[in-house]
């Protein structure tokens, strides 16, 4: 599978970890009460935006 181009950026995120639940990559992560993203093991999915309820997921090219 070819890796789409661009990241994914967290911004105004309120670390509710709803994300992270639902990343079946393992890219999304709590750790010490906030969330981060291994971009190295995210596809880009978009699965973690998509159940973000502040929308604070985004794509970046």
């Amino acid at each position: 599978m070819v890796r789409p181009e661009g990241l994914l950026a967290i911004i105004g995120c309120n670390n509710c970890g709803k994300c992270a639940l639902v990343c079946s990559h393992g890219a999304l992560q709590r750790h010490n009460g906030r969330v981060t993203i291994d971009h190295d093991l995210c596809i880009l999915c978009m699965d973690c935006a998509e159940v973000c309820p502040i929308k604070a997921i985004v794509y970046i090219e």
